[in-house]
This record gives C-alpha cells, structure tokens and sequence, in this order.
C-alpha cells in the first residue's frame, strides 16, 4: 500500500526532474508545439490559452494511459 510520504516524495520528485536545467529549454518549445500559435497570439486572444490548457491536459493524459498501461502489463506478466 501506497503511504503519505512515498506520494509526496514521488511529487516533489517529478517536480524537480522537471524543472532540472536540461529541461528548462525544452518547455517554450513544447508549450509553443501544444498550442499551435505564437505567444503573441496567446497574449491577445484568450481562447488560445483554454487550447493550451486542454492541449497539455489530453497530452499528459495520454502519457499517463500509456505508461499505466504498460505498467499493468508487465505486473501481469510478472
């Protein structure tokens, strides 16, 4: 069973893998790439942030389905 402390030491740890240096130069490109549009665009038409935001949640989603999936299938297998 999963405790308190595993759950937030596994949070605080994602968060600091995010935001290592080799990531930091990676995140305008990969905001830029979900919405589609420049951030000039973004900053004067608001509707192109709500594409954002359900952009980077249907990705992260994704990810999820596809790692927890393949998690369960070699949990099975084991």
């Amino acid at each position: 069973m999963v405790t308190t402390p595993e759950i937030f030491s596994a949070v605080w740890f994602g968060l600091a893998s995010f935001f290592t240096p080799c990531m930091l130069h990676v995140i305008p490109g990969y905001l830029s790439y979900l919405m589609g549009n420049t951030i000039s665009e973004m900053e004067e038409n608001s509707r192109v942030k709500m594409k954002l935001w359900i952009n980077s949640f249907g990705f992260v989603l994704g990810l999820m389905i596809i790692f927890i999936s393949l998690g369960l299938v070699a949990t099975g297998f084991g």
